[in-house]
């Protein structure tokens, strides 16, 4: 199997070395940390990578395992270290998954029940007597991870009853994908199934784990491996002190300001810093001092005095705070995201001093802006304006509403610990390539690292972050809220200081779509009790507690408030007809309504819509084992699928829904591969994945293009974010990104229709009207040409027009209009035998030029009059591009949906190489090419297998819709 991209090394050499063990001692193995059971059974040969073939049904004994055990021999440890001046020793977790026990020489020492919290132990006495043991005696640290599954069917028999889709079909309090009783720990829900993923379950120490050294009073102080939790600059435990600060939040927010709010732009700065840490002495908060410095600001400030005394131990929210200018001598300047500005950074510098505690020296990157969800009623003006009267869904950034182009995120990877730096870069420059200023983080995955962060704070990339709550209600059991109250506070306050971060919300789709309602539902009274106790409470006073900077939501999707402060009370369906309130969802798997945009939903802003497609033929070529395998409804290929999903733990689940919903589309509006007499198995899987993917990216990106037509209507649309941008293994999903890195045509038409200026054929199914639009979402004005021009399927030139346009901030200028008595052509043309070239191309005030093209045809390409084309492509060397190709088209006919394809073990994408266009340097596959055209395009690739010799670069290959047939 060739790589995807580069893992990264998870063993550094100091580090003690770690045993896996299962319960009866069957299994024992050399084990990584961080890893889960998984990885370490595959690297044993002991498994194979449960995404190959149907791996993922005779991997599930993992699962049912009762008890996981990583042990490591701290003998040499101790040896090293204690006795020796270091008389305090502290063990620092970052993440546990998710139910373990950890003992010290048989001694216990700690207990999680949560992936998601961070936790810090004493083990002072625990090494001390590992440094008295008798040679022979128990020097193990021992972490047993007990079976996530086992321990949820445990949990469910407190409150024996969630109706689920099976269940109760009308109304249900849970989704069940293939593992039930999801909903009972705090644990990423998607490992126990999701319809675009596997169910694995997996268990393991997920994040890095430290062992901190203290010396005495005035001695030097250090610890056993590598710097401790952080970002940029590392939380650092300094010399000659007795503290670990192992948390820092820097809050930083206007004067004045509460969440969800918009603030006075001309109010200055609130810094405030909020330490987590450990200490071995007890400190006045008179006596321990902090000192913040931001060196290019010229801003110093010593001395500040935190809000509580420092106790022995684990010490958390200790705050200070200080006030920086907003205007003039030591006033920063703003951070924006970069398609509105620069991503401006300062290194913030820390260090907590005392004369009875030594310093601690550490450093932050912070940005200074504002980001507000905004929720409020329309004023009687704003209605005045045309707009719908009801509630805003909208952000505020730096005072200024923008459009969100976005994308939906869910985990990168089924087995978190194999997660590279790398994949973590490629995803973010994918999404700022294709035209995105924001990420949504789904609520169903994992809280994303500080890594995650930091990268989208030097890119200029806002991130939607989300607690991990998704398509459930959820218990209210006292350990429960415990563990929610601790991941919420940490979470919040660790990623406080990141300026990408733009929001939280609550839970995913726990409103609209599981929102118990009491007069279809037994007991709905008792869920929505729940439900307003863990997020209109639990959830939305921890966040306000913990930031005034960031806006809480308690769902994704939401109908906003009727009051706000002191008390949060929902409005539901407190709604006043003829009124708009929320974002809004649309997923409709019904081929026959994908391109009527009477049926599409109305909103404030549209996060979440989408459709599945197969992955491509080289990602396939990865998982599927035998040759019996390469056919569109082939046992593996059907396993690869899980929508719908079982509900429970039928193996291979056939997937039969959505492999009728992907092949029926096909067959509705393109020629379908299953009709060709000349494509062998994989050649024809080949053209169903293609084929697939051209439908996500037709019906995705038409209705993306609808959404942002409402800009500047009645609906005030500010947003679109499509589901989803990334894939978790190799199979049928919602990605326009594959997993391994290749670029779906999705993702390319997301380039193209999340352009800041796009063109846009909308046509009417019901009156069969086709209107022509140019559409920005610049804040200032947009002014330039459109033209257009018909062409039959030999590349005839039919009729072509122009007129130019402005449009004046987030909206949209008609270029055309063809009613239907009109027809679209003269007299004579039938509609099976022509499409449209729409091209926008304009400049804003600041003198940015744009380019846009798109390509349409009233007919379905499957009855139409296709010719044969022949598409070749020429390498033509380096370039400002990377790799320069050309590609002409020297058949006879429209190379329509031409597919772009480079070698496996490539990660890139292909561009515009076109110097005199405007969109030079764009995204750009999936386009149109007449016979006799020749366009010029350029490779940026990425990452590239060190096995693969030069002539890759010459092996570029694509496809078209002709190729179906």
């Amino acid at each position: 199997m060739p790589p995807i991209l580069p893992i990264k090394k998870q063993a550094p050499d100091r580090c003690p070395k770690w045993t896996l063990k299962n319960s009866n001692g069957s299994i024992a193995i050399p084990a990584l940390f961080p890893s889960v059971a998984h990885l370490d059974l595959i690297r044993a040969g002991i498994i194979d990578d449960p995404n190959i073939g149907l791996n993922e049904g005779t991997s599930r004994w993992i699962i049912d395992e009762p008890v996981w055990s990583y042990t490591a021999d701290l003998a040499q440890f101790v040896k090293a270290h204690a006795g020796k001046g270091n008389d305090q020793f502290a063990l620092y977790f970052q993440g546990l998954d998710a139910v373990a026990n950890v003992s010290i020489g048989g001694k216990p020492v700690g207990h999680s029940t949560s992936a998601f919290i961070e936790s810090i132990y004493d083990i002072s006495s625990e090494i001390k007597s590992l440094s008295q043991a008798p040679s022979g005696g128990n020097t193990n640290i021992t972490i047993d991870f007990h079976s996530a599954w086992l321990w949820v069917q445990e949990e469910s028999k407190k409150e024996p009853f969630y109706p689920s889709q099976l269940t109760n079909p009308s109304a249900y309090a849970v989704i069940d994908y293939e593992y039930p009783f999801r909903n009972f720990i705090r644990k990423q829900q998607s490992d126990f199934g999701w319809d675009w993923g596997p169910a694995y379950v997996p268990v393991g120490p997920i994040k890095p784990a430290y062992i901190v050294g203290f010396k005495g009073k005035s001695a030097e102080s250090k610890r056993s491996s590598a710097a401790a939790t952080g970002s940029t600059g590392k939380a650092q435990v300094g010399k000659d002190n007795s503290i670990f600060v192992h948390g820092t939040s820097v809050d930083i927010h206007r004067k004045g300001q509460l969440n969800n709010l918009p603030p006075d732009q001309d109010a200055p700065w609130i810094m405030n810093v909020t330490l987590s840490l450990f200490s071995t002495e007890a400190q006045s908060k008179d006596q321990a001092l902090l000192d913040l410095e931001i060196q290019e600001l010229g801003l110093s400030v010593k001395g500040l005095k935190l809000s509580k005394d420092i106790k022995k131990g684990e010490n958390e929210a200790l705050h200070a705070h200080i006030t920086v200018p907003s205007k003039g001598k030591g006033s920063p300047e703003l951070w924006w995201p970069k398609a509105f500005g620069e991503p401006k950074l300062y290194d913030l510098s820390l260090k907590l001093r005392s004369g009875k505690l030594d310093s601690a020296t550490w450093s932050k990157r912070v940005g200074f802006r504002t980001i507000v969800l905004n929720q409020q009623e329309y004023t009687e003006e704003e209605v005045a304006t045309g707009i719908q009267p009801g509630s805003k869904w909208q952000l505020d950034l730096n005072g200024k509403s923008f459009f969100i182009q976005a994308s939906n995120m869910i985990p990168f990877d089924t087995f978190s610990p194999r997660i590279s730096v790398d994949r973590v870069n490629w995803v973010i420059e994918s999404a700022l390539a294709a035209g995105h200023n924001l990420i949504r983080i789904w609520g169903g995955g994992s809280y994303q690292s500080d890594l995650f962060y930091d990268i989208a704070d030097e890119a200029g990339l806002l991130i939607w972050s989300e607690m991990i709550f998704a398509c459930s209600d959820y218990p209210t059991l006292p350990n429960f809220l415990d563990n929610v109250r601790k991941e919420v506070s940490q979470n919040v306050r660790r990623t406080n200081h990141h300026p990408s971060n733009t929001f939280w919300a609550g839970n995913n789709e726990g409103e609209l779509l599981l929102r118990p309602d009491p007069s279809v539902l037994a007991n709905a009274t008792v869920y929505l009790d729940q439900y307003e106790k863990i997020f209109d409470d639990v959830v939305l006073n921890e966040v306000r507690a913990n930031t005034k900077a960031l806006s809480y939501v308690p769902s994704s999707t939401s109908t906003g408030y009727l009051a706000l402060w002191p008390e949060y009370v929902p409005r539901y369906k407190n709604q006043t007809e003829g009124y708009l309130y929320s974002n809004a969802e649309y997923y409709n798997y019904d081929p026959t309504f994908a391109f009527n945009v009477s049926a599409f939903n109305k909103g404030r802003a549209y996060t979440e819509f989408g459709m599945h497609s197969l992955p491509s033929i080289y990602t396939l070529d990865r998982v599927l084992t035998n040759e019996e395998a390469y056919e569109f409804n082939s046992t593996q290929v059907r396993a690869r699928s899980k929508h719908n999903p079982p509900g429970n733990l039928s193996y291979p689940w056939p997937a039969s829904d959505g492999q009728f919903q992907m092949s029926s589309a096909v067959e509705l509006y393109y020629p379908s591969p299953e009709n060709s007499s000349s494509l062998g198995p994989r050649d024809k899987l080949a053209q169903w994945a293609y084929s697939t993917q051209i439908y996500q990216a037709d019906f995705i990106g038409y209705e993306m293009l609808y959404y942002r037509l409402q800009g500047d209507r009645k609906e005030n649309s500010r947003g679109v974010a499509y589901w989803q941008i990334n894939a978790i293994w190799e199979g049928t999903d919602w990605a326009s990104i594959e997993y391994g890195g290749r670029w779906k045509l999705m993702h390319y038409l997301s380039a193209r229709n999340q352009d800041r200026l796009a063109a846009y054929p909308l046509y009417f199914v019901g009156n069969k009207s086709l209107e022509l639009y140019a559409i920005s979402d610049r804040f200032d004005k947009v002014s330039g040409k459109a033209s257009w021009t018909w062409y039959d399927f030999k590349g005839k030139k039919l009729k072509s027009d122009e007129k130019p346009f402005t449009i004046s901030g987030i909206g949209s200028s008609l270029l055309q209009r063809y009613g239907e008595e009109d027809g679209f052509l003269e007299e004579g043309i039938e509609l099976d035998d022509c499409w449209l070239h729409l091209v926008v191309e304009g400049q804003d005030a600041e003198g940015g030029k744009y380019r846009n093209e798109q390509f349409w045809s009233p007919s379905p390409l499957g009855q139409a009059k296709l010719v044969k084309p022949k598409v070749e492509i020429e390498w033509k060397g380096e370039g400002e591009d990377g790799l320069l190709y050309l590609v002409r088209n020297s058949g006879e006919g429209v190379a329509a949906w031409v597919n772009l394809e480079h070698p496996e073990g490539v990660v890139g994408y292909f561009t515009n190489a076109d110097s005199s266009q405007a969109d030079h340097g764009r995204p750009l596959n999936g386009f149109w090419l007449r016979p006799g055209e020749v366009r010029k395009v350029g490779f940026v690739p990425r990452f590239v297998d060190d096995g693969l010799k030069e002539a890759w670069k010459s092996q570029m290959t694509s496809r078209n819709l002709y190729d179906n047939k």
